[in-house]
């Protein structure tokens, strides 16, 4: 789990140094063309929406690994593979399965949508707490048979492993890959000249 941690902010921060080192190429650059113009240089750069993409992208990576190795987030937020729509989907399809028993209404106001969320909310939290704590057998939730690995304390394992990230030395590790991969290309002969490399 570190391993991917770690290869996510480095390749994410990698991308944005040799994002950025290219754009700054591509403006100090004079090019021969008569035709060309500053409006024509952004055909040889990737897109603005694009561009910022990685940089949003890269900064919220970081920005939650800082959060949790802070502690003022849960391991579980770096699961980003779950930052996208299905969950939302997940918790609605949910919530519309915690209708009354004879009930055959399938639509709800919000106000009905966030009364069913806290259950579910509730729900889950004794879920994980039953699953985490093997004392308390009150309740037995179904589990999948895909689901039914040992579930030690992943959580603790994580924040172990997101605490014994060197977050600053990742991204210089990433910067010095960015410039060894621009150094063939002779992008880094007209920046060291105008003296935007130390």
């Amino acid at each position: 789990m570190l391993f991917l941690f770690c290869l996510s902010l480095r390749s994410g921060w990698c991308l944005v140094f040799f994002s950025r080192i290219w754009l700054t190429w591509i403006k100090l650059k004079t090019f021969n063309t008569t035709q060309f113009s500053e409006k024509n240089k952004s055909r040889y750069f990737i897109t603005r929406p694009a561009y910022l993409s990685v940089e949003i992208n890269a900064h919220n990576l970081l920005y939650l690994i800082l959060l949790v190795q802070q502690k003022q987030l849960p391991p579980q937020s770096l699961h980003i593979h779950t930052f996208s729509s299905q969950a939302c989907e997940s918790i609605f399809r949910n919530t519309r399965a915690l209708s009354e028993v004879y009930s055959t209404i399938v639509n709800f106001t919000v106000h009905d949508f966030l009364r069913r969320a806290q259950r579910l909310s509730l729900l889950n939290d004794i879920k994980c707490k039953h699953l985490n704590d093997r004392s308390v057998n009150n309740l037995v939730f179904p589990v999948h048979y895909k689901h039914r690995h040992d579930h030690q304390s992943l959580a603790t394992q994580s924040q172990r492993e997101v605490d014994l990230m060197n977050v600053e030395q990742i991204i210089t590790e990433s910067y010095h890959e960015a410039i060894d991969m621009l150094d063939g290309l002779g992008i880094l002969n007209l920046l060291n000249d105008k003296m935007f490399l130390a």
